[in-house]
């Protein structure tokens, strides 16, 4: 039998081996064709996003993050999913970091209230995420500034759909 859809749904760690996801960090999952995708955040987790695959009820997927010190990380995860006798999913996961050495496993399951109550209306909806621990900042001023000089050499987009920008 194959798990349901895991579009609209929120998932938080139970457990966590070796990384950054804690019980404060939700996941907001979407699925279409085949195609599954979410955002994260929470506890040491600014913001993350996921991209993949599902095959039955296998997820392969890659995932990106910026934690609290302001250090981004990447990594890669085959997940399958599993319907418990309530009714909630859960996601065994086998996780390795393709940024720096390590991996782990995790456990996040659906439905729970606590999840839910947190981002009532999606993590999309302006919702305020748990505060990072005491002493930790959101963003780095180093980060900014090289945030700030990438975004300047941006090309200018055609919406015209006749080809390249014009090279000035």
């Amino acid at each position: 039998m194959t798990a349901p859809s895991l579009d609209g749904r929120r998932f938080a760690a139970v457990a966590n081996v070796g990384g950054e996801v804690t019980a404060d960090t939700v996941f907001e999952y979407h699925e279409q064709g085949g195609e599954v995708w979410a955002a994260y955040r929470g506890g040491a987790v600014v913001r993350g996003f996921l991209v993949g695959t599902r095959a039955a009820d296998t997820l392969e997927i890659r995932y990106v993050q910026l934690n609290n010190d302001g250090e981004t990380s990447s990594g890669h995860c085959v997940s399958t999913i599993q319907v418990l006798p309530d009714g909630r999913l859960r996601l065994e996961e086998k996780w390795e970091w393709e940024s720096r050495p390590g991996g782990g496993t995790s456990s996040p399951h659906s439905g729970d209230p606590a999840v839910e109550a947190l981002y009532p209306h999606g993590m999309g909806s302006g919702a305020t995420p748990p505060a990072p621990p005491r002493g930790c900042t959101r963003r780095p001023a180093a980060a900014r500034s090289t945030v700030s000089r990438l975004n300047a050499y941006r090309e200018p987009i055609n919406t015209t759909g006749t080809g390249p920008p014009p090279r000035s």
